[in-house]
């Protein structure tokens, strides 16, 4: 009753705790004197507050009662995968003797100086950051104790086939604008920044120039130019343009089915001043789309107005909806009609990607195909964006390959090289980018190399099986067809069935079968319709399991079970099912023959990738002293 009380946690009887989207309660403060790029060491106080509640829970129900879900667990670096096991294995990291984030990082992480491409696009720069896992079956081993991952089958979603890439080409204004903010990266290194006038809370302030206003404007000027520069000029070849374009084409064709689309922008929202979001929706409705049809995620303000847009997409009476991942990218199902998404900028995280493109790949979606724009401009910051998110992506990558019999995972991977090509549209010093193309082919060949070779072992490893066995599963045949040449003929071979007649001798039969059976004893115990019953010598825990093995010219095994008369009944019903065992047999013989030909001639196909690998790796050598790069911590393609 008195309304001053603290009320705590421990007091308000909680003995479960489900969090959904767990990824967003993944910065926990870290604890580490590692100079390392991509660790987040403050993280927040809502994190730190959900890590001290989850170990109460846990301490009060025997290490569990706690379950997270997401669908991107890993979004940004590979302390997420830290921060997790804080939560959900402090006892495990506490035996392991896994005491500090350091320990931590030093068993599962490999941490070298790289290059990557500098901010400005135009040269390269070294950093400390984490370049792969290591010990990854350990890993993988400790984590399996709290994780289950579920996979949505290919044949529950619509087709994709691959990104659509609208590159745009820089003019002399924004070319100008790259060529300054190399300047302020310069003049940052140098701490000598230049200030800055800012407007906060109506008043004038002067601020110092720093890498994240470089990287912020980078991100404006490679969306539309301007948003940085008021004197900045509308023009068509410009994302937003060519954005638009794309879309309205999608809106005419497949207006019969009422097909809907999103575009997804975080870099700039809707406010009074420009926007890209009233931009784009400016330029459609010139182009011809109707205005009632467009819609922001930002003017559903509450639920019920969420609610009632997300229906109207469904329904397809709003057919374009703008948002930023944070808004469109989670807890939004609007799948039913769409049929199109356009990342018109990118975003910093990999799982951002999953998100906004989840979206569209998804359960629910009618549409057999459907499409995946995304809009570089060349010689931009786009470049470092999509470096920033291929760098995440190997980390992420790397844990969830299913290669985790391997010590290390490497950064050569399928979605990796997708950002990796990405970022070479985008790139402005056309050595640097021819270097970066060159780089990915190589990478893209080695892994080709590396299927083609494991492919081949594959074919040889099932050639030599089906070789080693043809004769026997040709004996097998023929002596299947001898006995049921035999059963056919043999009018007066005696056979016990369920009836009474028979109930004395159907018993003797059970009781010398499973007298031998429970003593786990090899022997002949009867002659039955031709076949002699011969026991195995194994002791079965589970007697429903129990086998016999049947045998003439061939031997049968089959499950008998520990029923007194359903023994005999699945007996005779081997036997007398011969002519379709027999088809059975024949039909797997044939089908092994054919494949038997088509690995032989799968197999001499191959492909000689050194050759072009040689070509590859001196050409990059090359570029790589022309560049003045020697990669000692970089691991060659």
């Amino acid at each position: 009753n008195d309304s001053n009380k603290t009320i705590y946690f421990d007091e308000l009887g909680i003995d479960r705790i489900f969090l959904d989207e767990c990824h967003n309660y993944k910065n926990v403060p870290i604890v580490t004197n590692m100079m390392v790029k991509g660790i987040n060491i403050d993280g927040s106080s809502k994190c730190e507050a959900m890590l001290r509640k989850v170990h109460y829970i846990q301490s009060t129900h025997y290490g569990r009662g706690v379950v997270f879900a997401s669908g991107t667990p890993l979004t940004n670096s590979i302390s997420d995968i830290y921060n997790i096991q804080r939560y959900l294995q402090e006892g495990e990291l506490d035996f392991y003797k896994v005491k500090s984030f350091n320990d931590w990082a030093s068993n599962f992480g490999v941490i070298k100086e790289v290059f990557e491409i500098d901010i400005d696009s135009q040269k390269y720069r070294m950093v400390r950051r984490f370049t792969k896992f290591a010990n990854l079956p350990e890993l993988s081993s400790i984590l399996s104790n709290i994780a289950d991952f579920h996979h949505l089958h290919d044949e529950d979603l619509p087709m994709f086939n691959g990104y659509s890439d609208i590159v745009i080409s820089p003019n002399i204004d924004f070319e100008d604008y790259i060529k300054d903010i190399s300047l302020r990266v310069d003049e940052i290194r140098e701490r000598h920044p230049r200030e800055f006038t800012k407007v906060v809370d109506d008043k004038e302030v002067k601020i110092k120039d720093n890498q994240l206003l470089v990287t912020t404007d980078g991100r404006k000027a490679a969306l539309d130019l301007r948003l940085v520069k008021q004197r900045a000029y509308f023009s068509e070849n410009s994302k937003v343009y060519k954005c638009a374009c794309e879309v309205k084409k999608i809106y005419d064709e497949y207006k019969d089915i009422k097909g809907t689309q999103l575009i997804f922008c975080d870099v700039s929202t809707p406010k009074d001043a420009f926007n890209i979001y009233a931009e784009l929706k400016r330029i459609l409705v010139i182009l011809g789309v109707k205005s009632s049809e467009i819609e922001f995620i930002h003017n559903a303000t509450d639920k019920t107005k969420k609610d009632k847009l997300l229906k109207a997409i469904n329904d397809g009476e709003i057919r374009v909806l703008l948002g930023s991942t944070f808004k469109l990218g989670t807890g939004v199902n609007v799948q039913e009609r769409l049929i199109a998404i356009h990342h018109i900028d990118v975003p910093w995280r990999p799982s951002d990607m999953v998100q906004r493109e989840g979206r569209i790949l998804r359960k629910g979606n009618t549409n057999k195909e459907i499409f995946i724009y995304r809009y570089i401009t060349e010689h931009s910051f786009d470049a470092y964006s999509w470096q920033i998110l291929e760098k995440k992506q190997t980390l992420i990558s790397n844990l969830f390959s299913n290669k985790l019999l391997d010590r290390e995972c490497k950064d050569i991977d399928d979605s990796v090289l997708t950002y990796a090509e990405v970022k070479a549209l985008a790139l402005g010093n056309e050595k640097i980018k021819e270097r970066e193309e060159v780089f990915n082919k190589l990478s893209r060949l080695k892994l080709l190399r590396e299927n083609n070779l494991r492919n081949r072992e594959m074919l040889k490893s099932r050639i030599d099986y089906i070789e080693t066995h043809k004769d026997k599963w040709d004996i097998e045949i023929k002596n299947a067809i001898e006995d049921y040449n035999f059963i056919r003929d043999s009018k007066d071979t005696e056979i016990i069935d369920g009836t009474n007649d028979y109930k004395e001798k159907r018993e003797e039969l059970y009781n010398n079968i499973f007298k031998r059976i429970d003593k786990g004893i090899e022997d002949i115990v009867a002659n039955y319709r031709g076949f002699d019953i011969i026991t195995p010598p194994v002791k079965f825990v589970n007697p429903n399991n129990a086998f016999i093995t049947l045998k003439r010219c061939g031997e049968y095994t089959l499950t008998i079970g520990f029923s007194s008369t359903g023994y005999i009944t699945r007996i005779n019903n081997f036997i007398n099912s011969f002519p379709s065992y027999i088809s059975s047999l024949t039909t797997k013989y044939e089908e092994n023959i054919t494949k038997l030909k088509d690995y032989k001639r799968e197999l001499s196909k191959n492909k000689d990738y050194d050759s072009e690998i040689d070509s590859l790796s001196q050409k990059l050598d090359k570029l790589n002293k022309e560049l003045n790069i020697e990669l000692e911590g970089e691991d060659n393609a």
